[in-house]
C-alpha cells in the first residue's frame, strides 16, 4: 500500500515535544452537602498552551454522588425506609440510626403508624450552602414500612386479647 512520510522537525529546546507529561498530586475540598456534578474550579493549575503569553489551563472537578445502603438524597432533604415491626406501628417506638456524619439520631413516635406514612424530622437533612453563620440543614423524610408477623403464638388467649 502506498504511504506518505512526513518530516517533522522538533524544536532544539523541546526535545520530548511541545508538551511534557508531569504527575501532581493535589488535594481538593468537598464541603459537606455538596451535590450530585456540582463543579469545583481549580485556576491555572493544567497545561498551558504554548506561546510566549501561556496561561495555564482549568481543572474542571465534576462530583459524582454514590448510592449510599440506607440514605437517598433528594435536593437538600434525605429520605429513607425503615421496617418496624408490628406492635411498634400499634403502640409507637423510641429507635436511634446512624446518620451520614455517624452521628446517633432518635427517632421517636408515640402514636399508631401505618404503613408507608412518612416522618419528617426538620434539620435531619443534607447541609445547605449560605452564608448564614449558623448552618442551615435540609430534611430527613422516614418512610414506614409494616413487618407483619407469619404467625401469632400464645394461643386462643392472645388472639382474644387482640381482637379487643
Amino acid at each position: 500500500a502506498a504511504g506518505y512520510c512526513f518530516n517533522i522537525h522538533r524544536c532544539k529546546s523541546c526535545p520530548k515535544g511541545l508538551y511534557e507529561e508531569v504527575k501532581e498530586e493535589m488535594t481538593i475540598s468537598i464541603n459537606k452537602g455538596m451535590k450530585h456534578e456540582e463543579h469545583i474550579i481549580i485556576s491555572e493549575v493544567m497545561d498551558e498552551a504554548p506561546g510566549d503569553n501561556a496561561v495555564r489551563g482549568n481543572l474542571d472537578v465534576v462530583l459524582r454522588q454514590t448510592r449510599h445502603e440506607y440514605f437517598e438524597r433528594d435536593g437538600d432533604d434525605l429520605r429513607m425506609s425503615m421496617s418496624i415491626p408490628l406492635v411498634d406501628a400499634l403502640v409507637g417506638f423510641n429507635t436511634t440510626i446512624k446518620h451520614l456524619d455517624d452521628r446517633e439520631m432518635v427517632i421517636e413516635k408515640q402514636s399508631v403508624t401505618s404503613c408507608g406514612s412518612e416522618l419528617r424530622i426538620r434539620g435531619g437533612g443534607m447541609p445547605i450552602h449560605s452564608n448564614n453563620v449558623d448552618p442551615i440543614f435540609g430534611d430527613l423524610i422516614i418512610t414506614f414500612r409494616v413487618d407483619f408477623p407469619e404467625t401469632i403464638t400464645g394461643g386462643d388467649a392472645v388472639l382474644h386479647r387482640i381482637r379487643e
